[in-house]
């Protein structure tokens, strides 16, 4: 949020309104008064900016935090405080603070609209709970300080910050490990710290995770402080855990096939819905053609009782003419020819006009004569099942088998920014607990991980015991994602051995790919016939997942997949320990 140097507020456009308004005041009363007046309006915003000035070199900001660097979930409380040092006062100031969220997931940049009185503070003290590690940066950005009328307002760049470094937690496994997952056969011997001791090398501090059985009581009786006993054995068994910290890929956007697959939906339900239309309009045109059939034959039957009243009246006008020209002195021979002529007359005339009919009823369209409602109920049926068998052969998802299925599901929309951080500091802490666990067992291990700034791009440390692990805690704890493509296979390079190699790979991404490339780790070292071990810590949050039940069955099938090809397969889960720690525990 970056904000303008200089900025104009609404009460400008009232001083340009009062400006005017005193000028032509000043321009009609012409005395010392609206003079006077005139001059205290035009020299209002210089005394303005002064006093902004004022203020933008005396206000003074103070930001503090109980710890630079606090563990996660630890509570924090930070206090940010504005002071103003002057006698003037400052009734609207702006502040751009940087808060942690509500969610405490990160620091954002939120804006206060504060008042100063003359030597006069402004505090914000909170209590934070940061749910993730990393840095964050608490403090005041800007102020923006305005003068009393609101003409106006100067930005003060603060910049000061209160830095808080979150790291992990430093957690444990427990539970009943009667065999460490080292204790593989192997010409290769390890140092065990409940086995014979071959010669004592040094005697140091006690550091949380030692045996208890190694405490030198003697000396640590003189001394004050427990003191533990250092041994050194044939030779160590030494341990690989690979941390991966690649961020997770998501499954494909639903909308590309969706939008081909809804479009032939709709596709299916627009013909059937024309088919419906057709249906119904021949169904209204074999009605109609009905109705006109019907009205044809009364017609026809009005027409012949017609015609055989236009005959009657005929053969009757006929016999008129006949007697009248009788009466005139026609013979009666002659009087019938001309009546036989007449009626032929009559005949022909019926016998083209009935040609006529005949031909104009030809010549009319009737579409609807050929079709049935049965014809067109089969049609239509025809067509829809055309249609279906084509969706139902189509290779498209549907909503029901979604694509995301191959990834496991989809991430909640909600969970999706902090996705990757949850699996992160997860992964981080199962590898330091595995590494603290490993060391505890007596073996020397080393821990590698991706690392876009050291050489290379991958950090190693190696620690022989437990005294070591602080090491290897500051390095990891502030470790950051690396792109997805940075495939844990990689990290074998670290690994100088060519046979009797313990690995352990601690990794929260189960996408084919990813799952493929951590099932070719033992491999790389011959597999299991020459001592290599490998085993896969897999973190899965199926709760930020749609379809949680989805998601624990594919974590279980890319599990067994796994042990398929050598691997043996440990999830762990957090709770709480008897005490309330917060500890992990393993999970078949």
């Amino acid at each position: 949020m970056k904000l303008r140097r200089f900025k104009l507020l609404r009460g400008s456009i009232l001083y340009l309104v009062l400006l005017v308004y005193s000028f032509i005041l000043t321009q009609l009363l012409r005395n010392p008064v609206s003079g006077a007046l005139f001059i205290f309006v035009l020299i209002l915003p210089i005394v303005s900016f002064v006093h902004c000035l004022i203020g933008k070199s005396a206000i003074q900001v103070y930001v503090a935090s109980e710890r630079s660097k606090a563990e996660k979930n630890a509570p924090l409380e930070y206090e940010i405080k504005i002071v103003n040092t002057t006698p003037l006062a400052y009734p609207f100031v702006e502040a751009v603070i940087a808060e942690p969220s509500e969610d405490a997931v990160r620091c954002t940049r939120k804006r206060f609209i504060l008042s100063l009185v003359s030597f006069g503070s402004y505090s914000v003290r909170n209590t934070v709970k940061f749910r993730y590690r990393g840095y964050y940066e608490i403090g005041v950005d800007s102020l923006y300080i305005s003068d009393l009328f609101r003409f106006f307002a100067i930005r003060a760049d603060m910049g000061n910050f209160a830095a808080v470094t979150v790291v992990p937690r430093k957690m444990r496994i427990v539970g009943d490990r009667r065999t460490f997952f080292t204790d593989t056969p192997s010409p290769v011997m390890r140092r065990d710290v409940t086995a014979d001791k071959n010669e004592l090398t040094d005697i140091r501090e006690y550091v949380p995770g030692d045996s208890i059985r190694d405490v030198h009581w003697k000396i640590s009786s003189k001394t004050q402080d427990l003191m533990v006993k250092q041994y050194s054995s044939v030779e160590d068994r030494h341990v690989y855990v690979f941390c991966d910290l690649a961020r997770a890929e998501r499954a494909p956007d639903r909308p590309d096939s969706y939008d081909e697959y809804d479009a032939l939906k709709r596709y299916v339900r627009t013909q059937s819905e024309n088919e419906k239309k057709k249906s119904r309009i021949r169904r209204g045109a074999a009605e109609s053609k009905d109705k006109i059939e019907e009205r044809a034959a009364q017609i026809e039957e009005l027409t012949e009782k017609k015609d055989d009243a236009s005959e009657k009246s005929s053969r009757r006008r006929l016999e008129r003419r006949h007697a009248r020209r009788l009466r005139a002195g026609m013979s009666e021979s002659e009087s019938e020819t001309i009546r036989a002529i007449d009626e032929l007359i009559n005949s022909s005339v019926k016998k083209k006009k009935s040609k006529k009919n005949n031909k104009k009823t030809q010549e009319t369209p009737s579409d609807a004569q050929d079709a049935s409602p049965g014809d067109e109920k089969e049609g239509t049926s025809a067509l829809q099942s055309d249609l279906e068998r084509i969706l139902a052969l189509s290779p498209l998802p549907d909503k029901a088998t979604d694509n995301a299925r191959a990834y496991g599901g989809r991430i909640k929309a909600q969970d999706d920014d902090e996705y990757d951080d949850c699996c992160l500091d997860a992964v981080i802490e199962m590898a330091l607990a595995e590494v603290l666990s490993e060391l505890r067992g007596g073996n020397i291990c080393t821990v590698s991980w991706f690392d876009e700034s050291a050489p290379g791009g991958i950090s190693s440390v190696t620690m022989s015991d437990v005294a070591g692990y602080d090491d290897a805690f500051s390095k990891l704890a502030t470790a950051v994602a690396v792109p997805h493509e940075s495939f844990v296979a990689g990290l074998s390079n670290t690994i100088s051995e060519s046979s009797n190699v313990t690995v352990k790979i601690v990794t929260s991404n189960l996408d084919p790919q990813s799952a493929a490339n951590t099932a070719s780790v033992p491999s790389k070292f011959g597999g299991a016939g020459t001592g290599c071990s490998v085993e896969a810590v897999i973190y899965s949050p199926v709760e930020k997942y749609e379809d949680a039940a989805l998601r624990a069955s594919y974590t279980d099938g890319v599990a067994a997949d796994l042990r398929r090809h050598g691997l043996s397969v440990v999830s762990l889960t957090e709770t709480a320990s008897g005490d309330g720690e917060r500890v992990f525990i393993e999970v078949n």
